[in-house]
Order: C-alpha cells, then sequence, then structure tokens
C-alpha cells in the first residue's frame, strides 16, 4: 500500500518474485518517490484502487532500474 499526493491509499502491484518484492520494498521503505503505472481496477478484498507499477522515480530524480526486480 502506498499514500498519494492527497492522502489516498492505492494497492501496488509488481510483477516480480517474493525476493524481488523484498528487494524493492527495503530499498523505498521510508523514502518518497513518484510511481507511475496502469490503474487496474478496484479492490473488494483490500478496499482500495490497485495499480500496476511500471516506474518508480525517487524524490530528487533517480529512477529506479525496474529490471533488477522482475
Amino acid at each position: 500500500m502506498v499514500n498519494d499526493c492527497d492522502g489516498y491509499q492505492w494497492y501496488m502491484r509488481c510483477p516480480c518474485s517474493k525476493a524481488n518484492y523484498n528487494l524493492m520494498k527495503a530499498e523505498l521503505t521510508g523514502k518518497q518517490a513518484y510511481i507511475y503505472g496502469t490503474y487496474a481496477g478496484y479492490s473488494g478484498v483490500t478496499d482500495r484502487p490497485m495499480m500496476d507499477i511500471i516506474t518508480v522515480i525517487e524524490v530528487g530524480g533517480k529512477a529506479l532500474d525496474m529490471r533488477r526486480f522482475r
């Protein structure tokens, strides 16, 4: 889950293995970033909108190499 700039929570989906997900999560925890992706619908389970992650850019301008997490 992430919060957008308006305070709404989104469920973010990343097509990667659990190990690579944990790597990306560790790299981004506590940081602000711009996350770009495609709308993937609304989750009734989490009661939140969902987005498939395409690109992540840390505030300050450094884009993550998403190939590392595939």
